[in-house]
């Protein structure tokens, strides 16, 4: 039977999503699970960049709305 903790934490510049367990994230049911719930995560993040005002994040979604108008993407850091 296959354990995993998923560690969300603040870093300077951003957030950590980091996944520890004992089991391959392929091939168990909590696995995959697992690695479901972080790639949700990583949206969720994406969407909180899309709020940052720093001059890294505004310089890439300058970049990036430049390049296509009509799509807008957030940043991480």
């Amino acid at each position: 039977m296959a354990k995993h903790t998923i560690t969300v934490s603040d870093m300077e510049g951003g957030i950590s999503i980091r996944v520890e367990g004992d089991g391959a994230l392929e091939s168990t049911a909590s696995g995959r699970v697992v690695k479901t719930l972080v790639e949700v995560a990583g949206r969720v993040v994406a969407l909180q960049a899309s709020d940052c005002n720093c001059p890294k994040c505004q310089a890439r979604r300058g970049a990036e709305g430049q390049a296509n108008p009509a799509e807008s993407k957030p940043t991480l850091h």
